[in-house]
């Protein structure tokens, strides 16, 4: 038998890999989690935006006339490029990674959700500083900077934080919990944990991501997607701003989980709202799927669907992407959602018809 050479050996274990990837892949898709009650499946086609300033995207915004990308933690790049909203053409880009303490400089920032206008908001992670910034077609200003006194969750990062109105913030914590703030009165108004038994049937050192979720709020609304456990649930804020949910405690079964972490459904990841509908990032797949390589041998997914309902989780739509994606922004004035591909180099925005 002829021996083999280096080269044909280092073809023949490329070939099994993309064989490896091909197949696993496909066995994931099959076993797919899907939940029941929606119409048949939408498969939705982008239109593909050409976008050469960034990077890596790490979050979008949309302001009244802009779409602002953030570009993921780079000291030798600015940290957030700013587009017309209508026609994505580039203006500028601001901000950069520092220590200095001057206005336009950050050590670990978060963009907020659900500005007002065109004022675009920064939160420092670690600073708790809150920048806001006046966004003109060819400059940015900066207006002011207020501070979160959050106490005991000083030391570690907030998840996510969306506007409500001027004065109040809804943000979640690395601890489970989603709290209503004021900014004027600099404190937390209310804060809630989600009871789900997981802690007291798997013991206290249970990964605490098990409990965790996403959500999003249209003004006084608010709608959590949970990301281990098979549940949406909706709520409002009062006019005392004191969170309401119609279930506080959330059936979570322990016969569900797996002591491999990887091995376990992820379901919802992030969430969107519009004053009609409720639009649910699902995945119905192991969390194994977004591990990269020794972790997933398949290599990394995110081909995730989107559930939509109504206020009344009436189920409406079932919307296929076809294309990794990791999050989406909503742009309800011009009827569509932004992404991009988080596997491949950000040539893109994709941009999709919003489902009405």
């Amino acid at each position: 038998m002829k021996q083999l050479t280096f080269n044909m050996a280092i073809r023949l274990i490329c070939l099994a890999g993309v064989t490896i990837l091909f197949f696993g892949c496909t066995d994931y898709f099959k076993n797919r989690k899907i939940n029941e009650g929606f119409p048949p499946v939408s498969i939705l086609k982008p239109e593909k935006i050409k976008i050469n300033e960034v990077l890596k995207p790490g979050a979008i915004v949309l302001l009244e006339d802009f779409l602002i990308v953030q570009n993921e933690y780079n000291p030798k790049e600015d940290c957030f490029f700013v587009y017309t909203r209508d026609k994505i053409k580039f203006c500028y880009s601001f901000g950069s990674l520092g220590q200095s303490g001057t206005d336009y400089e950050y050590i670990a920032p978060r963009v907020i959700q659900n500005n007002s206008g065109n004022i675009f908001t920064v939160f420092d992670q670690s600073t708790r500083s809150i920048y806001y910034y006046d966004m003109m077609p060819d400059r940015v200003v900066f207006k002011k900077k207020e501070r979160i006194n959050d106490k005991d969750e000083t030391r570690f990062p907030l998840q996510e934080i969306s506007f409500v109105n001027d004065s109040i913030l809804l943000f979640t914590t690395l601890f489970g919990d989603i709290c209503s703030y004021n900014i004027a009165a600099d404190s937390i108004i209310d804060r809630k944990h989600f009871v789900t038994g997981l802690k007291e049937e798997l013991g206290a050192n249970h990964p605490i991501d098990y409990e965790g979720f996403q959500f999003s709020n249209k003004g006084n609304r608010i709608v959590i997607g949970f990301m281990f456990i098979n549940k949406v649930i909706t709520g409002e804020l009062d006019h005392h701003y004191y969170m309401r949910f119609n279930q506080e405690k959330i059936t979570a079964n322990v016969s569900d989980f797996d002591q491999d972490k990887y091995s376990n459904t992820v379901y919802y990841m992030f969430m969107l709202s519009s004053d009609k509908y409720i639009y649910a990032q699902y995945m119905g797949l192991p969390f194994k799927v977004f591990q990269p390589f020794p972790l997933n041998l398949d290599g990394r997914n995110f081909k995730t669907l989107m559930e939509v309902y109504d206020w009344e989780m009436n189920k409406k739509a079932l919307i296929d992407f076809n294309l990794d994606v990791l999050r989406f922004t909503m742009d309800e004035k011009n009827t569509c959602l932004y992404t991009w591909n988080p596997l491949e180099d950000f040539d893109y925005l994709y941009k999709y018809p919003l489902w009405e």
